[in-house]
């Protein structure tokens, strides 16, 4: 486990870093005193400075993990956590092939929701939550920062 995570940890900083760089090149937005690089590189710095708390994390832990059974650390991801991962990837392309036919709105409902109910989640919890996200990344994208999101069956509506 502390390998992976190190590995993942210098995975997810490299992947920071990139999106960093890459955002520079970035234009200005005329009249705006920040350009179109402020997101992307806000969420890249968040990103990196994550990886390097995981795999600093994971190395100082390395040798406490020494006296762990090495039949404990070599478990592995059980076969229910191979689905999760899978139906999470599939929830993720559902998203990505339906967002723009059906709508924003709709496929992200059933996208967090599906998401949360294979997680665990109370079904109440899940449809509060899934409603309150989507509320706020609809009032940052289209309300505030006016970035239109895929409209789908709801343009009528909206």
């Amino acid at each position: 486990m502390v390998k992976s995570d190190i590995i993942i940890g210098l995975i997810l900083t490299v992947l920071g870093v990139t999106v960093i760089l890459h955002a520079q090149s970035f234009p200005a937005i005329p009249g705006q005193e920040y350009g179109a690089a402020v997101f992307p590189v806000l969420i890249a710095s968040a990103l990196a400075a994550c990886g390097v708390l995981l795999a600093f994390g994971a190395w100082r832990r390395r040798a406490s993990l020494a006296a762990v059974d090495v039949e404990h650390r070599m478990a592995g991801i059980t076969p229910a956590g191979w689905m999760k991962g899978l139906a999470t990837i599939a929830l993720v392309v559902a998203y990505c092939l339906f967002a723009d036919r059906i709508g924003f709105i709709p496929v992200m409902a059933v996208v967090l929701v599906g998401g949360m109910l294979m997680l665990g989640v109370r079904w109440w919890v899940a449809l509060l939550v899934s409603a309150a996200t989507i509320f706020v990344i609809y009032q940052l994208f289209v309300v505030l920062m006016r970035v239109p999101l895929p409209r789908g069956l709801l343009a009528p509506f909206l």
